[in-house]
């Protein structure tokens, strides 16, 4: 048992070494805002561009909840896409 955690540790760590992020990456989207993101090198070192944390929909709180997505409204500027968003809260 104490071996299967230990292999699953250094998977996990593994992974996430090689993820490491390299040069700034910026895109002009059609609305005219931009996205900043990242270059991440995979294990066998391929270049991956990542944009994380983009919002498609307002959230579904007050009188949007149990309605369909509403579409996420246009931004001017720069917003930073190089970490992941917020996560949905689950309760058990």
């Amino acid at each position: 048992m104490k071996t299967i955690i230990i292999v699953l540790l250094k998977l996990l760590m593994g992974n996430h070494i090689c993820a490491m992020p390299t040069d700034g990456l910026t895109v002009t989207l059609d609305h005219g805002g931009s996205l900043t993101g990242k270059y991440l090198e995979s294990f066998k070192g391929r270049k991956i561009r990542s944009f994380q944390g983009i919002p498609y929909a307002k959230p579904p709180v007050g009188a949007l909840r149990f309605e369909p997505p509403i579409p996420f409204p246009p931004w001017t500027g720069t917003r930073e896409a190089t970490k992941e968003g917020n996560v949905c809260p689950q309760i058990d």
